[in-house]
């Protein structure tokens, strides 16, 4: 799951599709996120996935997001190519 951060809070869109989840379908989730101030999402998304009971990986990606003027151009090719190679990582085991 990605995830981004908007006023210091997980985006409204996340925390809807988080709510939505059964945790009889979902064994485990994978949080990957940008912000431009917060260094993760991980543990505001771990908070709302352990309301519904359904565990977060301790394993994340996080990269710098563009807000305003901060990380211009952020996330950029590289941190997709970063990104890629993470979920590759966690689809091989």
């Amino acid at each position: 799951m990605a995830s981004s951060v908007y006023a210091t809070g997980v985006d409204e869109h996340v925390k809807e599709f988080i709510s939505t989840l059964d945790k009889a379908m979902v064994k485990r989730i994978v949080n990957l996120s940008t912000a431009a101030l917060l260094p993760s999402t991980y543990s505001q998304v771990q908070k709302l996935l352990l309301e519904k009971g359904i565990p977060l990986d301790t394993r994340e990606y996080h990269c710098r997001g563009q807000f305003a003027f901060m990380h211009r151009g952020k996330p950029d090719a590289e941190d997709l190519k970063r990104a890629e190679d993470f979920a590759k990582g966690i689809i091989k085991g």
